[in-house]
Parts: structure tokens; C-alpha cells; sequence
């Protein structure tokens, strides 16, 4: 399965890979160390093993009201997207649509397909076209569409894709920028009889800078040379649909005995 961001405009950032997205509209550019909330969202490629799943706030739009769904069916079919009959599991595709505050699309991105990437690519442009202006929106919003491209298609929406800041790595090798003596995991543990670990909750902005560091537990020494060694790791950010945001990541250290 395809994981991440497909699109026309390449976007710098902190993260794993940075692609690009269809860009409806743009505004001003960012501030040092952040990321400007009137331009277009910036996307990121989820690293190969970041922790993702599905938000719990419900969705309060129906598909209908999303997409304009009336003839959907013949123009994929037109375009090549959808499988033969008899196919025991269609392709699917995961888009999200950004919405800007007015309730104008202002983006479209590819997240996750099972499609090859010609008819993906076709199937994305069919469905931003079809995105409806919304009328009743507080803030800039994106929706996650799943098209199931069987015989007799199938497009819904579905709840938020989020994903946690994540400590970077090559694949079967260590963070960049951990020593060889220090060992580090995801999570809290207990700290009894143990003086050679902490564990501190890190603050992640947009751009994966780490920006305050709470310790969680273990002794002062270790607490603080956690916090100096923050500073040398990479991480990436939080997600929201492909979008970052401001991320929260418990992570544990253990040091060689002093």
C-alpha cells in the first residue's frame, strides 16, 4: 500500500520526505520555525513505521453534502478507474480534501491507495473536482475520503487520520543522533530501583522542533541529560490528514551507569 502525499507542489519541511499537494490557493509565507496558518497546508510523508490511526471526533457531514456524487460512477468508469466484475477486493483510495475558512477547497491529497498510481492519479482529480464549497465551516478543515473502486463504486467519509510525532530513523538503525550508549523506547516504564533512565514529554511543533521538554520521572541527572540530548535528535511531527501539527511524544532514555 502507497503511504503518504501525493501532488504538484514541492513543500520544504522537517519531516521524513516532503511532497507536494494540488494547490487551489495561497497566502503569505511562513515565520522562522513556523508554519504560516494562512497559506496552503503543508504535507508530510509518514514515516515508514509513524504510529497513525483513526481520530474519534465523528464526522458531521454526510458524502453527499461533500461531493457531488450524481454521475460518479459513470465517470470513473469512463476514466479506466474502476476493477472488473468479480473482483473479491476492489482497489480503494484515501484522499483528503483541505477546505479554507470561506469554504473553498483550497487543496487536494492523495494519503493511501491499493491503486496503481496512473488510475489513482485520475481517480484524485475526479474526486477534487467534485468537491462541493461548504458553507458552515469555523476554520480551515480537511475531510478524508475513501474511494472503493469496485464495480459498483463506493465514496464515503471517514473519520480524521491522525499520526504521533515520531523519533526518526533509518529503517533497522538507530535514531539519528542517539550515542551508542544510550538505549531509548516510546512510553513511560516504572523507575523503581532504576537510576539510569527518565522519561520526559517532549513538545513538537509543525516543523519537528522540539520545543519544551517535561520530565515524567527518573533521577535529575538522567532527567537532565535527556533534555541535552533531545537537542541532537530528528523528529517529525504530529499529523492531522496529512497536515502538521503540534504533537505530544512520551519517550524514555536509558544511560550508561555513571
Amino acid at each position: 500500500m502507497d503511504v503518504g502525499i501525493e501532488a504538484n507542489r514541492k513543500v520544504p519541511t522537517g519531516a521524513a520526505v516532503a511532497l507536494s499537494l494540488i494547490v487551489l490557493g495561497c497566502g503569505g509565507g511562513p515565520g522562522p520555525g513556523e508554519v504560516d496558518p494562512a497559506g496552503p497546508p503543508p504535507l508530510f510523508v509518514r514515516h515508514w513505521d509513524q504510529v497513525c490511526s483513526v481520530a474519534r471526533e465523528p464526522v458531521f457531514l454526510s458524502t453527499e453534502e461533500l461531493l457531488d456524487t450524481i454521475g460518479l460512477g459513470e465517470e470513473l468508469k469512463s476514466a479506466g478507474i474502476l476493477s472488473a466484475p468479480g473482483t473479491t477486493e476492489p482497489p480503494e483510495l484515501g484522499i483528503v480534501l483541505w477546505y479554507e475558512r470561506s469554504g473553498l477547497l483550497e487543496a487536494a491529497g492523495r494519503w493511501e491507495t491499493t491503486m496503481d498510481p496512473e488510475p489513482a492519479a485520475r481517480a484524485e482529480q475526479v474526486l477534487a473536482s467534485r468537491a462541493r464549497p461548504l458553507d458552515r465551516l469555523l476554520d480551515r478543515s480537511s475531510f478524508y475520503v475513501v474511494l472503493k473502486a469496485g464495480p459498483e463504486p463506493q465514496a464515503r467519509i471517514e473519520r480524521s487520520r491522525t499520526c504521533m510525532p515520531h523519533m526518526r530513523h533509518p529503517e533497522q538503525g538507530r535514531p539519528y543522533g542517539l550515542p551508542d550508549s544510550v538505549s531509548t523506547w516510546y512510553g513511560r516504564r516504572s523507575f523503581r530501583n532504576d537510576t539510569t533512565s527518565a522519561t520526559v514529554r517532549l513538545q513538537i511543533d509543525q516543523l519537528g522542533q522540539v520545543f519544551e521538554v517535561d520530565s515524567l520521572g527518573g533521577p535529575g541527572w538522567a532527567v537532565e541529560a535527556a533534555r541535552q540530548l533531545v537537542g541532537e535528535l530528528s523528529f517529525d511531527p504530529a499529523l492531522l490528514n496529512g497536515r502538521a501539527v503540534l504533537g505530544v511524544l512520551e519517550q524514555s532514555f536509558r544511560f550508561r551507569a555513571r
